[in-house]
């Protein structure tokens, strides 16, 4: 008797973890959206013409080519799947959670040098092409239907997937 007691204390416990996990990061990321200076596509396309122009140092220690690829991969993936995903279960709780936080607050924080699980390495030394392969993927992404889940946030329709998106270009 005892020992059910006990488990199913345990079983509960679990179970409303992510219950205080929701309703935490419900209060820890409420404030007004925003997102740091990619309000849009275009807005985004306007600053890579920019950045052909005149390149800028970044602050996630990648060089400016690194940092279009790593974008350019995470949109393209969006459209044809991406390599690796955390399990269905992460996806529905913590991803879940951690995209409402990001939306909520209108901007993402995140390791700014971690690749996306399963990528190829990026490698891009060439500068322009790496802009250009970010404003064509942003262009794709404008023009697809359909959208494959996020490796950690689950299935997203295309004005959640181009929020993420855009937060993750302005970060």
């Amino acid at each position: 008797m005892w020992e059910q007691d006990v488990k199913r204390r345990h079983v509960l416990g679990l179970t409303s973890l992510p219950l205080l996990a929701i309703s935490g990061g419900w209060w820890w990321g409420a404030g007004h959206p925003e997102i740091d200076g990619a309000e849009s596509v275009d807005a985004v396309l306007e600053l890579l013409d920019l950045l052909q122009r005149e390149p800028r140092t970044m602050r996630t220690g990648w060089p400016l080519a690194y940092v279009c690829e790593h974008c350019a991969q995470s949109i393209e993936f969006s459209i044809d799947g991406y390599p690796k995903s955390r399990s269905s279960l992460f996806q529905h709780t913590l991803g879940a959670l951690a995209f409402g936080v990001f939306d909520r607050r209108g901007r993402m924080r995140h390791d700014l040098q971690e690749p996306i699980p399963g990528a190829p390495p990026l490698q891009s030394t060439d500068t322009p092409a790496a802009i250009a392969r970010l404003a064509t993927a942003l262009q794709r992404f404008e023009g697809a239907s359909s959208f494959k889940p996020h490796f950690a946030y689950g299935l997203l329709d295309q004005a959640s997937y181009r929020r993420a998106h855009l937060m993750h270009i302005a970060e």
